[in-house]
C-alpha cells in the first residue's frame, strides 16, 4: 500500500482531536438506525430568489437563496440554500456545473476560483453552500465540525437533494450539466448524480465511497470523537455501519456512468484509494483517472485536471445524448 503522503500526516496534526461528533451520534441517541436514508424519486426544481447581479472580470456572479428539499427536517439556520451563479459575461452558458463544497470549504470564493476558467470556456457554475455551513450553521457548532453522526448524515441528505434541485434548474437554462466536487464535495456530487432520474456528467475527486473511509479508517479518524461514541459495545463498526447507510454502493448507478470520470489521488491519507476504486467499480463504464498526490496538496494541484475532466464528461454526455 503506497504510503500517505506526507503533508497529509503533517496536516492531520493541526487537526483537534475529537472535534467531530462530540455530542455523540444523535438522532435516538443510539448507533441503532442502520437503514440506508431514503431519497425523494424526484425534487422540485428550486424557486431561487437571485440578489444583483455582480461584475467580475469576465463573468458575472448573482447570489441566490431557495428552500432545501428537506427544509423540514433541518435545524432553523440550515433551511434556506445558499447559492451562487456565475455565468460569462458576453454569452449564454452552454452547460452548467454544480460544485459542491468540502469539509472545511466555506463561501464560494474557492470554487469560484476553479470554476473561472470553465467559465471562460462557456460553463456556467453553481456552487451550492453546505448545509451547517457558513450563514447555515447552528449556533452551538464550532466551525465546520458536526455534533452528532445524525448531523453528518442530515448534511449528506440535504446537500444531494439540494444539488439535485439546482441540477434542476440548470437543465431547464442551460441543457448539459455536470455535477463534481472534492472529498467529500465529490462524494455528495457522486451520490446526487447516482439518485437523479436524468443523465448528467459527474467528476467526484477524491471522493470516498462511504464516509467511513474517512472518520474510521483515514487519517482524519482523529477528529473522531471516539469518547463521545462510546456508549455501545464496538464504536468503530457500529460508525461504519452508520455511515455506511448513506455509502455510493447502496445506491444506483448514474443513468450515464459513461460521462462519469473519477479523479483519485494515489498518496491519499484522508480518502484511500481503494475507496475510490470501490466507486470505481461500482460504476461499469466509468473513468479513473489518477494524481500523484496526497489530500492535502491535491486540493490545489487537482484544479487542473478536475476541469478537464468535467470539461470530457460533459462531451461524453453530449455524445450519449445525440
Amino acid at each position: 500500500m503506497t504510503r500517505a503522503h506526507w503533508l497529509d500526516r503533517a496536516y492531520v496534526r493541526l487537526t483537534r482531536p475529537g472535534s467531530f461528533f462530540e455530542d455523540g451520534w444523535g438522532g435516538e441517541g443510539d448507533a441503532r438506525e442502520h437503514a440506508a436514508p431514503a431519497f425523494a424519486a424526484q425534487v422540485a426544481t428550486p424557486v431561487i430568489r437571485w440578489g444583483r447581479a455582480r461584475r467580475v472580470a469576465d463573468r458575472v456572479e448573482r447570489a441566490g437563496t431557495f428552500e432545501s428539499p428537506l427544509a423540514s427536517e433541518l435545524p432553523a439556520e440550515s433551511r434556506v440554500a445558499h447559492v451562487t451563479w456565475i455565468s460569462p459575461a458576453r454569452r449564454q452558458a452552454r452547460a452548467a456545473v454544480v460544485l459542491l463544497g468540502a469539509t472545511g470549504d466555506v463561501g464560494p470564493r474557492r470554487r469560484a476560483r476553479f470554476a473561472a476558467p470553465l467559465v471562460r470556456d462557456g460553463v456556467g457554475a453553481l456552487i451550492l453552500e453546505n448545509p451547517y455551513y457558513g450563514p447555515r450553521k447552528p449556533p452551538r457548532q464550532r466551525g465546520v465540525d458536526v455534533r452528532t453522526v445524525a448531523d453528518l448524515l442530515l448534511l449528506g441528505r440535504a446537500a444531494v437533494d439540494e444539488a439535485r434541485a439546482l441540477v434542476g434548474w440548470a437543465s431547464e437554462q442551460h441543457g448539459a450539466v455536470a455535477l463534481s466536487g472534492y472529498s467529500m464535495g465529490g462524494q455528495l456530487s457522486a451520490m446526487a448524480a447516482a439518485t437523479l432520474s436524468i443523465p448528467v456528467a459527474v467528476v467526484p475527486v477524491a471522493a470516498p465511497a462511504s464516509a467511513s473511509a474517512v472518520f474510521v479508517d483515514g487519517l482524519l479518524s482523529r477528529a473522531t470523537s471516539w469518547r463521545a461514541l462510546s456508549g455501545v459495545a464496538d464504536p468503530r463498526a457500529a460508525l461504519v455501519e452508520r455511515l455506511d447507510a448513506l455509502s455510493l454502493p447502496r445506491l444506483p448507478v448514474p443513468v450515464c456512468p459513461r460521462a462519469a470520470i473519477l479523479v483519485g489521488a494515489r498518496r491519499d491519507g484522508y480518502v484511500a484509494p481503494r475507496s475510490v476504486e470501490a466507486l470505481h467499480r461500482h460504476w461499469p463504464g466509468s473513468e479513473l483517472r489518477w494524481i500523484d498526490e496526497g489530500h492535502v496538496s491535491g486540493y490545489v494541484r487537482s484544479a487542473a485536471p478536475a476541469r478537464a475532466a468535467v470539461l470530457d464528461a460533459l462531451e461524453r454526455l453530449r455524445a450519449a445524448s445525440s
